[in-house]
């Protein structure tokens, strides 16, 4: 975190990330919702995010792709995202902001500290609670993938993480999962 002590990143559920776009979008700050979108419909890092060019997102007619390839700095792990309808009407809202872009340049050119700082204002602005940062919009992707999946592996393979376990501890849900083994193993001792 950008002067201060290094927190943990609350997680955020998809559905709040969401309406941080919608907070940003409402305010005629495009440029800012553009990167909650990235951030929170790509589950990127925020370096990542103010760095991934148009050439990422744009196919050859200036619409936005379907799915995205994404290589993510710090591991340099490669994955296949799809683009939710949220993240394509904003990209596409900014994009027209923008008029002609290059396709080298980034689609939100701020630095990482400035990207930390949109997150944190918008957070205050809305209210919300905790230690909302710009890695919690990656982890409202990563829960709301682990949502959908119901499986650490899986998530593990949609998100870029390596370590099911870890993933499990990065969102939150390690403990909630070890109770849910134990609620299930309870259910079948009684029928032994």
């Amino acid at each position: 975190m950008p002067g201060g002590r290094p927190t943990t990143a609350d997680v955020l559920s998809m559905k709040q990330a969401r309406s941080m776009v919608s907070h940003l979008r409402d305010h005629d700050r495009l440029r800012d919702a553009a990167l909650v979108a990235l951030a929170s419909g790509y589950g990127l890092r925020i370096g990542d995010a103010v760095s991934l060019p148009w050439r990422a997102l744009l196919d050859d007619t200036g619409g936005i792709r379907q799915t995205v390839r994404l290589t993510e700095e710090k591991t340099r792990h490669q994955r296949i995202v799809h683009t939710f309808p949220f993240v394509a009407k904003t990209i596409r809202e900014w994009q027209e902001e923008c008029g002609l872009v290059d396709l080298d340049e980034p689609i939100v050119p701020v630095s990482t500290v400035t990207g930390w700082r949109i997150v944190k204002r918008a957070a205050d602005e809305m209210g919300m609670k905790g230690n909302v940062s710009p890695h919690s919009l990656r982890k409202a992707f990563c829960d709301f993938a682990y949502r959908q999946t119901r499986d650490p592996v899986l998530t593990c393979d949609v998100t870029g993480h390596a370590n099911p376990a870890n993933l499990m501890r990065y969102i939150g849900r390690e403990r909630q999962a070890v109770e849910d083994v134990w609620a299930d193993m309870m259910k079948a001792a009684r029928k032994l």
